[in-house]
């Protein structure tokens, strides 16, 4: 049966979290819950939500699928992807997975009708703007991505709404190790100005142990106001220093008379490069043939111990 584009939005309205454009961008997102509510929306975009376990593995082996039982676990999961060799049920490859079954990728497109612009998701990476549902990601997908949206510790604000009351932008992150998020909004036209004429640096290379905590407790002691604004990059961040352009003379005078660098003993590049060697020697001393997993502690310490493969696999770590 053909799978009409009204027929694959209801199923995907009726197995998602949202579906909708993402806050930002021109893409469309489909977001889940998990993987099986993905499998859920491919049984029933195929007409195989009614039957039994045992009649869909007869079916399969109709089809020519080598290992039914395990597609049907695969299938149900959400993890046969079409067209693909990722599952090989068949002995000879997989064939165009549409000649069987509808996968996700196919109901997507044909409810979108433009598979270019479509991509899947899951609430641990998306969520809903609280003011107008739109749909923005809070997990990161790079070093240097940066939110574009408020967390005000309650909501969740999109990049558009804030811009209606910038204020509850300045409110998320004034006096709070926290960063301006990229929301459009210029705060140097809403009186806030740079204290630092050079970037503060942290990060894992020699040298760079300024401490943004001794910069915000110098400040607030003095009764400013201020706001970081943060720049990631792969190893390290540079940020910047922001307050109320009455206070910068003020602001000015305690920032280059505040000892803000952290001591080598405790710079990010010292306990990294000391975790390091003690993983090495403690790595060294695991006797059996198990892979051998470390982690390194932001207090230079070290924590080792070995796995199975299969521990590793599953994440049990």
């Amino acid at each position: 049966m053909e799978l009409t584009q009204e027929r694959a939005t209801e199923i995907l309205m009726e197995n998602t979290f949202a579906v909708g454009k993402e806050v930002g961008t021109e893409d469309t997102m489909v977001v889940f819950d998990s993987w099986s509510a993905i499998g859920q929306a491919i049984l029933e975009a195929n007409n195989l939500d009614e039957q039994t376990d045992e009649e869909l593995i007869e079916e399969f082996k109709e089809k020519g699928i080598e290992d039914p039982e395990n597609y049907l676990k695969e299938l149900k999961g959400g993890h046969v992807k079409v067209g693909s060799n990722d599952f090989a049920a068949f002995p000879n490859g997989e064939p165009p997975f549409r000649d069987i079954y509808y996968s996700i990728d196919d109901i997507m497109e044909i409810s979108d009708g433009n598979r270019d612009n479509v991509y899947l998701g899951f609430t641990d990476e998306y969520t809903l703007c609280d003011k107008c549902c739109g749909i923005i990601r809070t997990s990161p997908d790079s070093y240097h991505w940066v939110p574009n949206y408020v967390d005000t510790g309650w909501e969740y604000i999109c990049e558009e709404c804030v811009k209606s009351d910038p204020e509850i932008l300045f409110d998320s992150v004034m006096n709070k190790l926290k960063s301006l998020p990229d929301v459009g909004i210029d705060i140097e036209e809403h009186g806030w100005v740079k204290v630092n004429d050079d970037s503060l640096q942290n990060g894992m290379h020699e040298g760079m142990a300024d401490d943004p905590e001794e910069v915000l407790d110098a400040m607030q002691e003095n009764g400013i106001n201020i706001i970081f604004d943060v720049h990631p990059s792969q190893f390290y961040v540079e940020f910047d220093v922001y307050v109320k352009e009455e206070n910068l003379d003020k602001a000015k005078e305690i920032f280059y008379n505040t000892a803000y660098e952290l001591p080598y003993e405790e710079s990010p590049a010292y306990l990294m490069q000391k975790g390091l060697k003690e993983a090495t020697i403690k790595m060294g001393e695991l006797s059996d043939s198990k892979i051998k997993y470390a982690s390194v502690n932001a207090d230079g310490t070290a924590d080792v111990k070995s796995v199975s493969a299969e521990d590793f696999i599953n994440g049990n770590m």
